[in-house]
């Protein structure tokens, strides 16, 4: 074989070389635009998580915050609950201590009420007593008219005790006026006046005279 072929197929053989490299580019081209293109794709894709993880770390943050309000309202509603409790205690301590008050009380006005009873039995007792003694009274002193208006007949004509009548008549007047009246001397209605004085019937104030109030309960006038 000679120079020139020698070349030849030199060259034949970079020919086919450079046509199997061309055609290894155009694969490894394509190769290259189908990764270029799932490259994009995916970039598609990972924007589009991305933008959904975005969008669900806000919601997220939302949600976060809303727990978060939630629970510094439950801990307001926690500390209102407590302060509750412990008015609920106060007051149920204040019901207790009143009622203990209200028991004591009422057990004091019932030991009161007790005694008034008591005492107002004692005192119906002693009414009675009274009443009894009242009507006895009330009998001795009728049967104690009774036995003057009968002595009072019995004297009622006797000298020694006519001023007596006089005076329970007209309550006061003056000795000679009661001589007069007596159709006596003022020296005999005298010695009557002062034994009657003795015995508490008469007043003699000089020349006047009256009955004694404290032994006839001031019917003098």
């Amino acid at each position: 074989m000679g120079e020139p072929e020698g070349r030849m197929e030199a060259l034949r053989i970079l020919e086919a070389k450079l046509e199997k490299q061309g055609e290894e580019i155009k694969r490894q081209k394509a190769r290259i635009e189908e990764l270029e293109r799932e490259v994009e794709e995916w970039r598609t894709r990972f924007d589009a998580a991305r933008r959904e993880r975005e969008g669900e770390v806000k919601r997220l943050e939302k949600v976060l915050d809303s727990m978060e309000e939630a629970s510094r309202e439950k801990k307001k509603l926690e500390m209102m609950l407590e302060e509750e409790k412990l008015k609920l205690r106060r007051l149920e301590e204040d019901k207790r201590l009143s009622e203990e008050m209200l028991q004591a009380e009422i057990s004091r006005l019932k030991g009161e009420i007790l005694a008034k009873e008591e005492r107002i039995g004692e005192l119906g007792g002693e009414v009675e007593y009274l009443r009894k003694k009242v009507s006895s009274l009330e009998e001795e002193r009728k049967r104690l008219e009774e036995l003057l208006s009968s002595l009072e007949k019995l004297i009622e004509g006797d000298i020694n005790y006519k001023p007596y009548f006089i005076l329970k008549s007209i309550g006061r007047c003056k000795v000679t006026d009661l001589s007069k009246t007596m159709g006596v001397s003022e020296g005999q209605v005298k010695l009557v006046l002062a034994r009657m004085e003795r015995m508490g019937i008469v007043r003699l104030n000089g020349d006047e005279v009256r009955l004694n109030e404290d032994l006839f309960g001031g019917k003098s006038g």
